[in-house]
This record gives C-alpha cells, sequence and structure tokens, in this order.
C-alpha cells in the first residue's frame, strides 16, 4: 500500500508519544549507541523524528542519513538538524559508499526487504569493520499467528493492522529467526545481542488466547573482514 495513506497520521502519533527519545534511549541502553558514534543511518526513518531526536542527543553527530522508500513519510519531516539528511531509497541500494557509518538502525522497516540477505549485505557495505547495526522488526511468531495457513515453514505475508491507523493494514514479508540469524552470520555481522518483547499488540484478539512477543530486536557488529 502507499503510505501516503497516513503518514501525516503517523507524524502526528510520534509526536505525541514523544517517539524519537524514547526509541533513542533504546538504542543508548541496548545497542551501544553514545558519543564515540559520529556517523549514522536510519532504515526506514519515516518522518525522521528518531533521526533528528538521535542527533538532539549526541550533537557530536557529523553526519546523519535516513532513508526511507516512501516520499510521502519523508514529506512528513519537520525541521531538521543540519548533519541530518534524507532521501527516497530501497535498502538495497543504500546512498552511501563503503563504510560511511559507525552506527546503523532500522526500527520496523527489515521485514519490507525483498531479499534479507541482500540487505544485510548492503548494511554491511556501508557500515565500517567494528560498526553495530541494531535491528528492531516484527517478531517471527507474531508472523505466524497472522498468517492465513498458519504453518511457520511457509513463506507467507501476513497482514498487519497499523497502530497509528486501526483502519489500515500493510502486509508484511514473514521471515522466520532462522532467516534473520542466517542472513546475518552469513554477511559478515555477529550477533551481540538478541531480544523478544512484548508489545501492545500481545495480547491483542488476532492471538487471543495466547500472549505472544511482538517484538524482535538484533544488535549486530560488522566483522572486520566480509565472508
Amino acid at each position: 500500500m502507499s503510505y501516503a495513506t497516513y503518514a501525516e497520521e503517523y507524524h502526528r502519533r510520534v509526536q505525541e508519544e514523544l517517539s524519537g527519545p524514547a526509541f533513542v534511549g533504546e538504542l543508548v541502553d541496548v545497542a551501544g549507541l553514545s558519543v564515540r558514534h559520529r556517523r549514522i543511518l536510519d532504515i526506514g526513518c519515516g518522518d525522521a523524528t528518531h533521526l533528528a531526536a538521535a542527533v538532539n542527543r549526541f550533537p557530536d553527530i557529523e553526519d546523519a542519513l535516513g532513508i526511507d522508500l516512501s516520499p510521502d513519510m519523508l514529506a512528513q519531516a519537520g525541521p531538521l538538524p543540519p548533519v541530518c539528511r534524507t532521501v527516497a531509497a530501497d535498502m538495497q541500494a543504500i546512498p552511501a559508499d563503503d563504510a560511511s557509518f559507525d552506527f546503523v538502525y532500522s526500527r520496523y522497516a527489515i521485514h519490507y526487504s525483498a531479499d534479507l540477505a541482500a540487505t544485510f549485505a548492503e548494511v554491511a557495505r556501508v557500515t565500517r569493520p567494528g560498526g553495530t547495526f541494531y535491528l528492531k522488526d516484527a517478531h517471527p511468531i507474531t508472523g505466524l499467528m497472522l498468517k492465513p495457513s498458519r504453518d511457520y515453514s511457509v513463506k507467507e505475508d501476513a497482514e498487519f493492522r497499523l497502530q497509528c491507523a486501526r483502519h489500515l493494514t500493510v502486509r508484511h514479508p514473514c521471515f522466520t529467526f532462522a532467516e534473520y540469524v542466517d542472513a546475518a552470520l552469513g554477511q559478515g555481522w555477529q550477533i551481540v545481542g538478541c531480544g523478544e518483547r512484548m508489545g501492545r499488540r500481545s495480547s491483542s484478539s488476532e492471538f487471543h488466547p495466547f500472549r505472544v512477543p511482538t517484538i524482535i530486536t538484533f544488535t549486530l557488529r560488522r566483522a572486520a573482514v566480509l565472508t
């Protein structure tokens, strides 16, 4: 679907919920974002709320790039710090030189990848050796519960209701846990952390009578030499 249908509502919601500072706090506490990181990349940046919040917290950041496939989402961005820049681009063709960034993150976007291994390879390309990639995404169990087949082994999209616009739904590619791990390890990443969380929808009607994790996170470190 086109994100033009709910870009304004998304922007309003993340501003009301102070999503930017909250997520940057997560990047600090879970993934180790700190003053030593000077070049950052946000994959699926939306309205750039989180990118701007990262720069506001760490004003020594020298370059902050946000990419998103939807120009409608990018158009919602307000005034940004001078070091922030946004561009409409695919996560498998990031407009940046090799080893451009020392900290990369993605919030609920990697599941849209057309080729998970290719995406992880492209992120590795633009990340310096030793750099960090923090991935926050829809949990594979959530995908299983929403698949029409209810079969974890079947490669099948699931229909997700948007939190910011509950009357709209999008099709989310369903990757398995093993696919995330294999894509990371196979493209030069070391897994230094993994987490599962119960989100706001964990007990929603789609999952009743189960309470399921809806969020998965990976903290990855770029190996010194790509395999």
